[in-house]
């Protein structure tokens, strides 16, 4: 897939453009270490505080607390044998 060609992945492409004016060019880092950190800090950001409008204007972890919650195989196979 080529850069910049939101006609191959649109979602892809979004996201790489608010992370490029949103984080990347609006910062100096000083390390690569340091340019991580920041990078997590903006990440757990979007995801807990941003509405994404591609979720009806919820945070990602609003959308996702909507849904129940999977169990693993291990979990149901320890919860059946105690019984």
């Amino acid at each position: 897939m080529a850069p910049a060609s939101p006609w191959q992945n649109g979602y892809a492409e979004s996201f790489h453009s608010q992370l490029r004016d949103e984080f990347l060019n609006r910062e100096d880092f000083e390390s690569e270490a340091q340019a991580q950190a920041l990078g997590t800090l903006w990440k757990g950001e979007s995801n807990t505080e941003r509405p994404h409008s591609s979720l009806a204007y919820q945070t990602p972890s609003e959308y996702a607390a909507r849904f129940e919650r999977y169990v693993s195989i291990d979990e149901k196979s320890s919860d059946t044998q105690t019984c």
